[in-house]
């Protein structure tokens, strides 16, 4: 049993990681000034998304490890 958990925080470990290289990506959409108002308008909601399906993630982590 301790396998199949393993494997589930490692998945959810990926996940994080390519949450935050998106997180990344659209931070650097919101700082640049050559985006338009409609592209930063998109990307902040974006980014609104991706931070609360990475506290989802994290807290499904931080509940896998919490039962070992």
């Amino acid at each position: 049993m301790e396998q199949p958990r393993k494997q589930n925080i490692a998945e959810l470990e990926t996940t994080l990681v390519v949450l935050h290289r998106r997180e990344m990506r659209l931070r650097s959409v919101l700082s640049s000034p050559v985006v338009s108002p409609e592209k930063r308008n998109d990307a902040r909601e974006a980014l609104e998304a991706i931070l609360d399906e990475t506290r989802v993630v994290e807290d499904a982590v931080t509940q896998l490890e919490a039962e070992r």
